[in-house]
């Protein structure tokens, strides 16, 4: 697989981590594309969202919250 950029200029994943003792909220998106993707290694958030909205066949979305304990 592949992964893009994050927020902090990371390639890969990084959890929820809020620098504040407030509640966040995290929506989490899933989509069916139409086949296999051929995303570049270090693709920005604009390039892959241009991927799924021109692959897109239907989404589902799941929002969360998190707070430092």
């Amino acid at each position: 697989g592949s992964t893009g950029m994050t927020t902090g200029g990371k390639s890969g994943y990084e959890g929820p981590c809020p620098q504040d003792d407030k509640t966040h909220h995290y929506t989490l998106s899933l989509y069916a594309l139409k086949g296999v993707v051929d995303l570049q290694d270090g693709s920005s958030k604009e390039e892959v969202s241009a991927l799924i909205e021109s692959q897109k066949i239907a989404e589902s979305k799941l929002t969360g919250t998190y707070a430092k304990q």
